[in-house]
């Protein structure tokens, strides 16, 4: 079976230039708070880096901006969490699986992780199940997790539960990690705001989503928690499109809102060729704060 490691990083350098790698590079580095002090050595200054690592001496005589390195006094953790239940067999906007995206998010900031150092976890599940695993950083237990993001969802498995898996997090997950939620369309802000609040007490969380494909495009959809298919709902009656248009902005609203509040940054990815930006995205905005 070809690797998804490799395919993420394939997926990369199609739709992501250098500056763009660098852009991604930096926007990493800036999640993390505080530093060490023993100096390693130094690099070209990249967007997202700290203005205050740039060592001017040698970048004078470089001709070009170049920033300190650090070696961190302690590997940092990012752990992904990840609802594997048949939401995520479902199909997006631009036509792939629901985790075939989280695969590409999930491999992206992996792989920036592995490539700073870091290490990379897995909490996942379906059906009431769940599963953490280690944090490690090599490519062949990152390349172990991708594998389960996009083996366990089904049409004929059972739902994922993103509040279970959170609830996992906050009990047994005691090293400071940087929590990053790939969740599907359709999280209700009043479910997971108590479970947030505890464990944003001891972790950083980034959140993404993956997009529903919108039922009243004008094609066929399949209802995965069925597997009946659903038919044009603007064929059927276009007053039912202005109805769901409505409760879906209100519900987005409102989990926005929640994720505002909590300080989680967010942002949202909808096909393969938007991964990339909107992974920029979402380390941007937390970047910001």
């Amino acid at each position: 079976m070809p690797s998804l490691v490799r395919k993420v990083r394939t997926s990369l350098s199609i739709h992501a230039r250098r500056a763009t790698i660098g852009l991604l590079d930096g926007g990493y580095a800036s999640i993390h708070t505080g530093r060490s002090h023993d100096f390693d050595d130094l690099r070209e200054y990249v967007a997202g880096d700290d203005v205050r690592d740039i060592d001017w001496k040698a970048s004078a005589r470089h001709g070009a901006p170049l920033v300190k390195r650090y070696v961190a006094e302690r590997r940092h953790v990012i752990r992904c969490v990840v609802p594997t239940g048949r939401e995520m067999a479902a199909s997006t906007p631009g036509g792939e699986r629901k985790a075939d995206l989280a695969v590409l998010v999930c491999g992206i900031l992996g792989s920036l992780a592995l490539g700073h150092g870091d290490e990379v976890a897995l909490v996942s599940g379906r059906g009431g199940r769940v599963t953490g695993s280690r944090a490690l950083a090599t490519e062949s237990h990152l390349e172990l997790l991708l594998r389960r993001i996009d083996a366990d969802p089904t049409p004929a498995a059972p739902p994922g539960d993103v509040v279970a898996l959170l609830e996992h997090v906050a009990r047994h997950e005691r090293t400071r990690s940087i929590v990053l939620v790939v969740a599907d369309d359709g999280v209700e802000a009043d479910r997971v705001d108590p479970v947030l609040r505890r464990v944003r007490v001891r972790h950083e969380v980034l959140w993404m989503t993956v997009a529903d494909v919108d039922p009243s495009g004008g094609r066929t959809v399949r209802d995965v928690a069925r597997g009946t298919l659903l038919p044009d709902v603007g064929s059927v009656d276009p007053g039912l499109v202005a109805l769901f248009e409505a409760s879906e902005t209100e519900r987005t609203h409102r989990l926005e809102q929640c994720l505002r509040r909590l300080g989680v940054s967010s942002a949202r990815v909808t096909c393969e060729d938007d991964a990339v930006p909107a992974v920029l995205d979402l380390l941007a905005r937390h970047a910001r704060g």
